[in-house]
């Protein structure tokens, strides 16, 4: 299913929406890749706190750290460097696995 998926998206086949991933960078979806399964509203704060110790630790110099300090990102409430909670009642389930198919 995960294969397939793909290959309609790369093949302009169809169109796929996602949420995540790095502004400006491509991203691959897919409706399972294997593995297990995460409850959204129990994920994300452990990636919240990685992300702060990781920039504690490394400030600006990484993706995130830039992120974090970008023009604005106070008043975005840093929503597009920190995994934030969902902003309504919702439940998200995901796999945050990431499955790589070499190019033919």
């Amino acid at each position: 299913c995960s294969l397939f998926a793909s290959q309609l998206q790369f093949k302009e086949g169809a169109t796929i929406f996602t949420y995540g991933g790095i502004p400006g960078q491509l991203l691959d979806s897919s409706a399972f890749a294997g593995g297990n399964v995460e409850t959204f509203s129990q994920f994300w704060p452990n990636v919240l706190y990685s992300a702060l110790v990781g920039d504690a630790l490394h400030k600006s110099d990484t993706e995130i750290g830039q992120l974090l300090r970008a023009p604005g990102a106070k008043q975005r409430s840093y929503s597009r460097a920190l995994m934030l909670p969902l902003p309504t009642k919702a439940i998200a389930r995901f796999n945050y696995n990431m499955m790589f198919v070499p190019r033919p």
